[in-house]
């Protein structure tokens, strides 16, 4: 099949072993018939060009095989070869650079991530040495033994890695403090109900209807973006009936996962299934409210609150701001403990599996 392109080289050549020669000779699927297309694809490659080949899993390390990854490891024509993108299917990357032999090879198990191999292969390109690319880099002189396993390492020994930068962060970070605080006398201030305070507009409570998620260009903050407390994740209609737009200082909540957030800036369209209370009154302190709330709505648990009794006590702007710095401080705090507890989880899953595999060894530090 070849005689038609003998004279022509090409950017880039996709070989695969399960479709064999015009002339249906099964030997073609052999170790050295794969060894013989593959020398073939790179001989007609460009000097920028690479051949990818979509070889059988099994390839990475059985015995029929071998000869194959010995060949191109010292030809240094291997690239890279990546795991887990296709069912039952490698793809093998290979190359020629000016002559020069690849001394590291990208050995990637891709758990079906097609945007960690665009990224991992672009710094590896780049410089194999590229802290995105370094992790799964190999040199090939290293896996040139008498088994030639050209399998990537497995997701847990990556993840082993990280266990003592998670050490680190855990013994030298530094921790959240809580705010000092004391007993109060019982009648030093009164309270007066949002609803109370709804009718003297001094706040207004607002939803959006479901229409608002159908297609549309706003960004618009779901339930899932308050309870994760980043951006705005979707868009959707700011133009349907009752849709509304949020605006830095409006306070949300979602009383079911006891949640509730100021909004930092405007523009963001409110989504379904999330209550919004406006404070309207220069004498009402965002950040105070939101406190408030969120401790009314745990006291009276999140399926039997409503919003419109809550009781507000009654304070100065200049004492609510400083209630409110106490509730910034919980509230990190409170984010810190998360963080905290997330890390020892992993390090500590991590640790178990290190030494029961004998992938980490303790170290005496004289303790």
């Amino acid at each position: 099949m070849w005689h038609d392109f003998a004279e022509q080289t090409f950017g880039a050549t996709l070989y695969d072993p399960g479709h064999y020669g015009d002339d249906l000779d099964r030997r073609w699927e052999s170790a050295e018939g794969a060894q013989a297309w593959v020398l073939q694809c790179l001989t007609q490659a460009s000097e920028s060009g690479s051949v990818v080949v979509l070889m059988p899993s099994a390839a990475l390390a059985n015995a029929q095989a071998r000869p194959l990854r010995s060949s191109l490891l010292r030809r240094g024509v291997l690239r890279a070869i990546v795991t887990r993108l296709a069912a039952e299917r490698d793809l093998w990357v290979l190359g020629e650079s000016d002559g020069e032999r690849h001394e590291h090879v990208l050995l990637l198990d891709a758990n079906g991530d097609r945007a960690l191999v665009s990224s991992v292969w672009e710094a590896f390109r780049s410089d194999p040495a590229h802290p995105e690319a370094a992790r799964y880099v190999v040199r090939a002189v290293d896996r040139l033994d008498e088994r030639v396993d050209l399998s990537p390492a497995d997701a847990h020994t990556l993840e082993l890695d990280h266990y003592p930068a998670l050490w680190k962060a855990l013994v030298d970070g530094p921790e959240d403090r809580p705010p000092v605080l004391e007993r109060a006398e019982s009648d030093a201030a009164g309270g007066v109900t949002l609803g109370e305070l709804a009718e003297a507009g001094m706040v207004v409570f607002h939803q959006s209807p479901p229409t608002v998620a159908t297609a549309g260009t706003t960004p618009m903050w779901t339930a899932k973006d308050v309870r994760l407390g980043r951006g705005p994740s979707r868009h959707g209609d700011g133009q349907a009936a009752g849709a509304v737009i949020c605006r830095a200082g409006d306070v949300v909540v979602i009383a079911e996962d006891v949640v509730v957030r100021v909004c930092g800036e405007d523009g963001a369209l409110l989504g379904p299934g999330i209550e919004l209370v406006r404070v309207e009154s220069e004498a009402l302190v965002p950040d105070f409210l939101a406190g408030v709330l969120r401790a009314a709505i745990e006291a009276h648990g999140s399926g039997g609150t409503d919003l419109y009794q809550v009781e507000v006590p009654r304070l100065s702007p200049s004492d609510q701001r400083e209630y409110a710095r106490a509730f910034d401080r919980l509230r990190k705090l409170e984010d810190g403990w998360h963080r905290r507890r997330a890390a020892i989880e992993q390090m500590v899953r991590l640790g178990y599996l290190g030494l029961a595999t004998a992938r980490l060894r303790p170290v005496d530090t004289g303790e």
